[in-house]
């Protein structure tokens, strides 16, 4: 909201008129780069989840199953098989 020169408030009205929550935008690129992340088989699970503003890997894991359907780990495998 700073950025865009305008209060929360009203960036959540803008938002909400355009069907977006801001949540669902944060989780949204969350997914994207965890994705991305994932397919970099030097960077630990618990290291990306970190990246991603997770204060614990357990909170990354329930997100990223909540939007693929797969564990990071299960994610990562099938890439690579």
């Amino acid at each position: 909201a700073l950025k865009l020169h305008c209060s929360c408030r009203t960036l959540s009205r803008k938002l909400l008129a355009q069907g977006w929550r801001y949540q669902q935008l944060i989780d949204q690129v969350r997914e994207i780069h965890a994705r991305r992340h994932l397919s970099d088989p030097t960077l630990s699970i618990t290291r990306i989840g970190q990246q991603l503003g997770y204060a614990d890997s357990s909170g990354f894991h329930r997100a990223f199953k909540k939007w693929t359907g797969l564990s990071p780990s299960a994610f990562r495998h099938a890439l690579f098989t």
